[in-house]
This record gives C-alpha cells, sequence and structure tokens, in this order.
C-alpha cells in the first residue's frame, strides 16, 4: 500500500495565543484559573491526562520543578515556567480554603464561580473548546498545545534529546516529525527573502 502523508497540524500562531489570555481575566476565579491552564499547557507540553492529574504539591512553586506520572505509569521531571507558576499562585488564591500539597491542582467551577471538585479530562476538553469558540481559534485542544510547546522549544534551539525527557516520549520519531515541522519555518523565509527572487 502507498504511504500517507502524515503531517502534523499547525501549532498555535503567537497571535492566537494572546486573543485566548486576552478572554481570561484574572480579576475573576474562572479568568484566573482560565489563564493559568492555557500558561502551563503551553508552557510544559503536558497531555491532557497528565495535566489534570497534577496535585497542589506536583510544582514548586520556588524552583518550578514538576513531577509527573506519565504513560505507563513512568514518573519524570519538567519545569514550570515563571510566568505560569505565578498565574497558578493567583488561581490558587481563589480557593475556599488554603489547598494541601494532595489537593488536586485544577478545579472545575460553575457559572456563580462554585467550586464543583477536581477538574475532569473532559471538563479541561470543554473549558479550551469553549475559549477557542470565543477567540475564534479552532481547534484549541490539549493536544495543540502540546505541540505548540514542542514546535516552539525547536525553534529556539532546545536540542531533540532535552526535549524528549520533557515530553516523556519513548522514542524520537515523534520528534523528528516536529523538527521538520518547524524546518518549514527556514522555507517560508527563504521564500519570503531570496535576494535573487527579490531582486529580479
Amino acid at each position: 500500500m502507498p504511504r500517507l502523508e502524515n503531517r502534523i497540524p499547525a501549532p498555535f500562531p503567537p497571535e492566537e495565543i494572546k486573543t485566548l489570555l486576552s478572554l481570561c481575566d484574572p480579576r475573576t476565579v474562572m479568568g484566573a484559573r482560565n489563564k493559568a491552564i492555557l500558561l502551563t499547557l503551553l508552557d510544559t507540553g503536558l497531555r491532557a491526562a497528565e495535566f489534570v492529574s497534577l496535585r497542589v504539591g506536583s510544582v514548586d512553586m520556588q524552583t518550578g520543578l514538576a513531577v509527573v506520572l506519565g504513560k505507563g505509569r513512568k514518573q519524570r521531571q519538567l519545569r514550570v515556567g515563571q510566568k505560569a507558576r505565578a498565574a497558578i499562585n493567583r488561581m490558587l488564591g481563589y480557593r475556599n480554603e488554603t489547598p494541601t500539597t494532595g489537593d488536586p491542582l485544577w478545579m472545575a467551577y460553575d457559572f456563580q464561580g462554585r467550586e464543583r471538585g477536581a477538574l475532569s479530562l473532559h471538563g479541561l476538553q470543554t473549558t479550551l473548546v469553549r475559549l477557542g469558540r470565543k477567540a475564534g481559534v479552532t481547534p484549541c485542544a490539549p493536544h495543540r498545545f502540546r505541540r505548540t510547546f514542542a514546535i516552539m522549544c525547536l525553534r529556539s534551539g532546545m536540542d531533540l534529546y532535552s526535549l524528549q525527557l520533557l515530553m516523556g516520549h519513548s522514542s524520537l520519531d515523534i520528534l523528528q516529525r516536529y523538527l521538520a515541522l518547524a524546518g518549514e519555518d527556514i522555507e517560508r523565509a527563504h521564500a519570503t527573502h531570496s535576494p535573487v527572487d527579490n531582486l529580479f
């Protein structure tokens, strides 16, 4: 059988990320939580199931070191950046009670801002879809944030081995596909700025 091209959907462009963040008012409980969700997904590349399973004690708010339980119940370490941690801290300030290290990091809320227990996988997906609709951004799904994290890391010069460790991949196959997609940036840049094509 002929091999079908297996393309990776494009990552979020910066303007879409900015539009999504602009819809999150950090002065409200939902806005603070949603901003923390967006920044943490984008800054860690976590899988959706890994993300919703985070506990308050999973992230060291001083160092940014985070411990997650990934596929195959394998534990790995990653980092949460300063801005994402600041958003998480702000979100935690809205909790009804001071959370303990074993409490879920992400909470579900009703439309009045009342806590409804831990955020589920379905709740995360629904939250992102609603934000995406408001922003005119589709698809807006957890895995697209994971792809965006990978491609932005590669564009900024991160090596494949470090990215593999952060994302919890068992092989480099997927990451090499991300690398190919990041390489399309070079093609576009040359098409736009080619000295010969622009001169004649």
